[in-house]
């Protein structure tokens, strides 16, 4: 996978969901190596305005209510590099499934996580991440259906830079099939706003 492309992994869900993103052009910004004896790379220019990093996708929630989002920080690991020496596409995948735990843990309602399968998952790439760079996740409610809960997750570059962005579908499917989201649990999610800022993840198994 070549920097800006998109990575889109679909399968069938229960009900409609959204459509996928819209694809971000790579920012301009300069990406530095961890090491002195590189030279800073340049990546294009935006095509549009780069979404607002105080609450990284823009939502507009029902009036008086702030979605259930948190912030945690990860360390790129060397075993999440490849041979191209940057950060390997799955790794997107592993910091948002770290933030997206953490998120459940912080509302008390990790005994769900078994029951809601992935349905969709797309993520657009930016820059490219360095082994031993601190990366900043957000991941916030985008909208949650009867069944079903759209996250929004960006993955900040140390320089403040969206690297990766993204967005991914799961249904609250306890049994064999989609079952409307518990009245409590909506109003969890509809309503908690911001659960943890900058809590250091290390594992993303």
């Amino acid at each position: 996978m070549l920097l800006g492309d998109t990575l889109h992994i679909e399968e069938t869900a229960s009900e409609p969901l959204l459509q996928p993103i819209t694809r971000l052009a790579p920012t301009g910004v300069g990406i530095w190596r961890p090491t002195s004896d590189r030279m800073p790379r340049t990546v294009g220019t935006a095509s549009r305005k780069e979404p607002d990093l105080d609450g990284p996708i823009p939502i507009t929630p029902p009036s008086g209510r702030v979605p259930a989002r948190i912030i945690v920080e990860k360390m790129v690991e060397w075993s999440d590099t490849d041979a191209s020496g940057h950060f390997h596409n799955s790794f997107a995948v592993r910091l948002l499934e770290a933030a997206e735990a953490e998120l459940w843990r912080q509302l008390d309602l990790v005994e769900l996580m078994p029951s809601l399968p992935r349905v969709r998952i797309a993520f657009d790439f930016h820059h490219r991440l360095w082994f031993g760079e601190l990366v900043t996740v957000h991941l916030q409610v985008r909208r949650i259906g009867r069944s079903s809960l759209t996250w929004a997750f960006t993955a900040l570059a140390p320089s403040g830079s969206p690297a990766i962005t993204g967005e991914t579908v799961v249904v609250h499917a306890p049994d064999t099939g989609a079952v409307p989201w518990p009245e409590p649990v909506r109003e969890r999610l509809e309503t908690a706003g911001c659960v943890g800022s900058r809590r250091q993840v290390w594992s993303t198994g």
